[in-house]
């Protein structure tokens, strides 16, 4: 839905790539990592009294918007550093209107509306699907130039 999975799995390769500086990308990834902890706690605070529809609005209009951004910002050809800085902000603002919105809210409503047998079925092609992205997104990033081999 958002390509949140392949984001999360590879958001260290896909840092170096904008930074060119491993360590850096680290640290962009513990940010990420510490975006969605902390957005998504906030969230579980706040659903009942925003409402589910809100947050996901908010948060596809914002998931959207971030990406449109990094994807523009990732193919400049010249790069300057303070276009690197907000390539990594949209990545971690994508992460902070995700882990609001289609994160926790989708699992919410999900489980609010199924019975626990087609809950489980979910759950199993979610998985999946997961692993699935999780295995071919270093083939696409290789087929891409994206990551070295």
């Amino acid at each position: 839905m958002t390509g949140v999975n392949a984001l999360m799995y590879y958001s260290t390769p896909i840092m170096n790539s904008v930074l060119d500086d491993v360590k850096k990308a680290k640290f962009g990834t513990f940010y990420i990592n510490c975006t969605n902890f902390v957005f998504t706690i906030l969230t579980f605070s706040i659903i009942d009294r925003v409402g589910r529809k809100i947050l996901l609005l908010i948060g596809g209009l914002g998931c959207g918007t971030t990406q449109l951004i990094f994807g523009i910002i990732y193919n400049l050809n010249n790069r300057t550093q303070p276009l690197k800085d907000a390539a990594v902000a949209m990545f971690i603002v994508f992460i902070g209107f995700f882990a609001t919105s289609f994160g926790p809210v989708s699992w919410v409503y999900a489980a609010e509306i199924m019975h626990p047998r087609t809950m489980m079925i979910a759950l199993t092609v979610n998985l999946c699907f997961t692993i699935i992205i999780a295995t071919i997104v270093p083939y696409v990033q290789i087929r891409y130039g994206l990551l070295d081999q």
